[in-house]
């Protein structure tokens, strides 16, 4: 492999300017769960940064915004941030499932009906509520 200037400045720069953790707390939220919030400092600047991470059973599922465990504990609803996508995880399968291809607005309320197999979203603003299939 031929290894060129630009090569070397590029992982040079990667490494020089990596975000640093200065702070983690990791919580339980419950059906084996965590919940990590993190402050972060992207070096070589001292600006920090706040990121919330969902875990299960030790497996990062993704940096969140807002969640939901539904009542049975079997699926995980999400708001993926930085981009407001929302997320769908089972348990079941350890499936991830993209509930919406772009942000909608910011999610109010996540409302589970197993039963009937339905999430409900509430959204902020004038968006309107949507459901979803649980699958």
């Amino acid at each position: 492999m031929k290894v060129t200037a630009f090569t070397l400045s590029l992982l040079f720069s990667t490494l020089l300017f990596a975000d640093e953790v200065i702070s983690s707390e990791t919580r339980d939220i419950g059906h084996g769960f965590e919940l990590q919030k993190t402050t972060e400092i992207k070096s070589p600047s001292t600006e920090q940064s706040k990121h919330r991470y969902l875990y299960h059973k030790g497996k990062k599922l993704a940096e969140i915004d807002k969640y939901s465990i539904s009542p049975s504990g079997s699926y995980v609803a999400y708001m993926g941030a930085p981009a407001g996508d929302l997320y769908l995880f089972s348990k079941s399968d350890g499936k991830i499932t993209r509930l919406t291809k772009q942000f909608i607005a910011p999610v109010k309320k996540f409302s589970w009906n197993e039963t009937f197999e339905v999430l409900e979203v509430s959204f902020s603003g004038k968006a309107a509520d949507k459901s979803f299939a649980l699958e």
